[in-house]
């Protein structure tokens, strides 16, 4: 048993329930925020913090849901009763609308309130999603209003989210490679694609333990770095292999595959992603720090 397991509020058969019953509340995606409160959501978050989190995100990734319920998470944690949004690179987005001039809270490097400027929609990549990239205007940063913590906890959150994605795109190749036949013989079959099925599930088991050390681990905020850079490092690899072996079909919109390969790669890059993780992490091996933090605002 892992350290994550004796942590585990959760029995596995209670575990399994509330697994089902939140791919019952993710099957109508625009009712969500309802329906986790029908299922009395907070109370059994509150059993088991970590399990819960980690399971609410991977199923939201999964069924590709469009919600804001990182949002939640960051609101409840810091006590910020207004809009969240989040450092990309040297962007601010947010992960729907939000009014210009409201008080702003800013999850990166440091959490910060701000007075959001200017607000347009993100238009291009990820056709399914409601991101909004928020203008900052100079000085209006406030000193930081939370702490790390929230950090980490974000990038824990994306990362299940990211390896929810990961783990529906290698069961749609799955399903492909073992319903398409070449030469009298379905596509699983050939060693080819089994390699690259098996380093996919290979990289999303990576990410997953990964993701449960960052739960329990003495140094959260390094840990959860390590777990948002291995997410992000592993969707690389999972959409590269899934798209290849599903052939001409993974490169048409017929198929939902590009749905994911789209939608993973923005989430990588909320909060760094994995090239940037990799770069500060380093620095952090090399100077005991980061050189040059990611998404500092």
């Amino acid at each position: 048993m892992t350290e994550y397991e004796e942590h585990r509020g959760l029995d596995a058969q209670t575990l399994q329930e509330v697994a089902a019953s939140l791919r019952e509340v993710f099957a109508d995606p625009a009712t969500v925020d309802d329906a986790l409160e029908e299922l009395g959501w907070n109370e059994i978050a509150e059993l088991d913090p970590a399990t819960t989190t980690t399971l609410l995100f991977d199923t939201a990734g999964h069924t590709l849901a469009t919600t804001r319920l990182l949002d939640d998470v960051v609101r409840k944690a810091t006590g910020h009763a207004g809009p969240v949004a989040y450092a990309a690179g040297e962007l601010v987005v947010a992960l729907g609308p939000v009014d210009a001039g409201a008080d702003l809270l800013v999850v990166g490097q440091e959490c910060r309130t701000v007075t959001a400027g200017a607000v347009s929609a993100v238009t291009g990549f990820d056709t399914g999603g409601d991101w909004h990239v928020i203008e900052v205007g100079a000085g209006s940063a406030t000193e930081p209003t939370a702490g790390p913590d929230i950090l980490a906890l974000a990038r824990r959150a994306l990362s299940a989210e990211i390896n929810g994605m990961c783990r529906a795109a290698l069961g749609l190749a799955a399903q492909h490679t073992s319903t398409r036949e070449q030469y009298g013989r379905y596509l699983a079959t050939f060693q080819a694609v089994r390699h690259a099925l098996a380093e996919s599930y290979a990289a999303i088991e990576l990410s997953r333990v990964t993701l449960e050390a960052a739960w329990v681990s003495d140094d959260p905020v390094t840990a959860s770095t390590v777990a948002k850079h291995q997410a992000g490092a592993s969707q690389a690899t999972v959409m590269q292999r899934t798209v290849h072996v599903l052939g001409a079909m993974g490169l048409t919109l017929e198929s939902d595959m590009h749905r994911y390969v789209s939608r993973a790669a923005a989430l990588d890059t909320l909060l760094g992603d994995h090239n940037e993780l990799a770069a500060e992490l380093g620095a952090m091996l090399l100077h005991g720090g980061p050189a040059d933090p990611v998404a500092s605002i």
